[in-house]
This record gives C-alpha cells, structure tokens and sequence, in this order.
C-alpha cells in the first residue's frame, strides 16, 4: 500500500482529478474556527489486476475515513 498526505485539498483533488468544494469549505470552516486546518492523505491498494484508491482526512486529531473506489 502506498500513501501521499496533504495539507492542502488543492493538491490532492488535481492529482485525483475531482471537484474541491468540499474540502475547500472544510478548510475554510478550520479557519474560521481557528482549528488547525485538515490533512488529506491518499492510499491506494493493489487489488488483484487493479488499484484501490481511498483517502481519510485528519481534523483535529480525528482520522475520518472514505471507502476504497477504483478509477476507470
């Protein structure tokens, strides 16, 4: 399994190729809050002939995970 972390939902949405709305509406509800702003660390998974791929996003400490999906 390989992972990528980011700080910053504009990097890892480009290299996913996705809409950032919503993590740019998390970051900006950080801010406003004053908490320290989201870290998005992408996995993949080699399963079988294909890859997973899935993310979590740490908010204050809190590790919040997404399913696994494949591209294509």
């Amino acid at each position: 399994m390989s992972s990528m972390s980011y700080a910053n939902p504009s990097a890892s949405s480009a290299s996913a190729g996705t809409s950032s709305a919503w993590q740019e509406r998390l970051q900006e509800h950080c801010r406003a809050t004053q908490m320290r702003p989201p870290v998005w660390n992408i996995v993949s998974d080699r399963r079988g002939g294909r890859t997973a791929w899935s993310s979590t996003v740490m908010v204050q400490g809190q590790y919040i995970p997404a399913r696994y999906w494949y591209d294509g």
